[in-house]
């Protein structure tokens, strides 16, 4: 349905019935309404109450901090190609700072720096820190190209069970308007990551400044009925 909204249909356009759909794709409303609810979260379309679901033009913008984040996914699905540029790799000492986050066995983390582009416009400069015992070799991984996620998923079966984010406001240092092209001391959004496995331990702790000019960050708050 993706694919029909993007090349198909126009700003406004009303998306056929919730029955007209199940007909069309040979599926239940049910499925229906839960791939509507998607795309909505999503920022495809705008539900109205009693009258249908309409395309909008924030998509092409919009993150939805309700969902697992991935800024590859994301970049994809609003129809941007995702880069990333690796600034810096190497294995520290666990700073004091994080040793709430990481277990005190945990002696040395790898430590990412990395600018991500989509179009080749750089969004976001973080920081990411990954426990070392876990994630050895991880330094020989193709990261310039392929999602950090999978490369947790596919190379070290790691399953990521939930993230917990934590926003603030920041002033870009010298550097980090370098690389996000931004002027020095310019408003940036911090955004703090703490990412666990299906064992609920911390496998990334990421750190990232984000460009507020490119990004419109929404989250969505469902009234859960008992």
């Amino acid at each position: 349905m993706i694919d029909k909204i993007v090349t198909e249909m126009k700003v406004d356009d009303l998306l056929p019935s919730e029955r007209n759909l199940a007909a069309i794709y040979g599926v239940s409303r049910t499925t229906v309404r839960l791939s509507l609810d998607d795309l909505e979260k999503k920022g495809y379309v705008l539900r109205k109450h009693g009258k249908g679901s309409y395309v909008i033009d924030r998509h092409n913008k919009l993150i939805n901090l309700g969902d697992m984040y991935s800024f590859t996914d994301q970049m994809k699905a609003i129809g941007k190609t995702p880069h990333t540029n690796l600034i810096d790799r190497l294995i520290i000492p666990l700073p004091k700072i994080l040793k709430d986050i990481f277990p005190e066995n945990e002696e040395k983390l790898i430590k990412l720096i990395r600018v991500r582009l989509a179009d080749e416009t750089p969004l976001i400069y973080e920081k990411s820190y990954l426990p070392y015992s876990r994630f050895k070799t991880i330094l020989n991984k193709n990261l310039h190209n392929r999602p950090l996620y999978d490369i947790f998923y596919e190379d070290y079966s790691e399953i990521i069970n939930f993230a917990q984010e934590d926003f603030s406001a920041d002033l870009a240092t010298k550097d980090v308007a370098r690389h996000l092209n931004i002027e020095e001391n310019s408003a940036v959004l911090k955004i703090y990551r703490t990412t666990y496995n299906s064992n609920n331990e911390v496998i990334e702790y990421t750190n990232s400044l984000a460009r507020p000019d490119k990004f419109t960050y929404r989250t969505i708050h469902y009234n859960r009925l008992d």
